[in-house]
């Protein structure tokens, strides 16, 4: 018979094993995080600031000096289709620089709740220019539940080297179903990132503004 000393030892052993095969793959996972291209998510975007951002509140900046700054450093047009729709932030980082744009009336659901639509722009420097549908995977989460897609060839834009989607997000912010009509686009180094949101209850109040914008689109070095 195994006596206690022996039977104890044997014990510690397999425990000494099963946390050092933890670790190490802990370890090697962690290595693997670190190989994988960074990735956006949800509320790095539209709801939280990204690690390390500096937020800057400006609400006070007039939203057409605002588009001004944005047109002149990333080389896009757009306008914006009433002056229900305003500047609201801007979340800044060593990789990437986000502008939000806001309805500040917004609109009410039928639970008699005000939704507050907004339009995010996320404009960061490429290493080089790649497709639209390439630069897309980075965002994954967002291609999850697509409902649609739409191009230049569909009239809703004219960038080049773009698409859109419109996908639905379940049980979002809350537990609110959302829509959005997101737009992926690369001019030249410039990858660009466009997130139109909005509680799927008010999203066809909403629609015709996105659409406005969406279509007001445009490189400003092509036709």
């Amino acid at each position: 018979m195994i006596n206690k000393k022996t039977l104890f030892l044997t014990l510690a052993i397999i425990v000494v094993i099963i946390v050092a095969v933890i670790i190490l793959i802990m370890i090697t996972w962690n290595e693997n995080q670190k190989m994988l291209p960074n990735k956006i998510s949800q509320q790095e975007l539209i709801q939280e600031t990204q690690t390390g951002a500096k937020k800057q509140e400006l609400n006070n900046t007039p939203t057409k000096n605002k588009i001004e700054e944005i047109l002149n450093k990333w080389n896009l047009s757009f306008q914006l289709p009433s002056e229900n729709w305003e500047f609201d932030e801007m979340d800044e980082s060593e990789d990437n620089v986000v502008y939000f744009f806001t309805n500040k009336n917004g609109y009410k659901n039928s639970d008699g709740e005000i939704i507050y639509p907004s339009i995010g722009f996320m404009f960061e420097e490429l290493e080089e220019e790649v497709d639209a549908i390439y630069y897309s995977m980075k965002f994954e989460k967002y291609n999850k539940n697509t409902k649609s897609y739409f191009t230049n060839e569909d009239g809703l834009i004219r960038l080049k080297n773009a698409f859109g989607i419109v996908a639905v997000q379940s049980e979002y912010n809350g537990g609110k179903e959302h829509t959005m009509k997101i737009v992926y686009a690369v001019n030249k180094k410039n990858g660009i990132f466009i997130v139109m949101d909005s509680t799927t209850d008010v999203f066809e109040k909403v629609e015709t503004d996105f659409d406005f914008v969406l279509k007001s689109l445009k490189f400003n070095d092509q036709e």
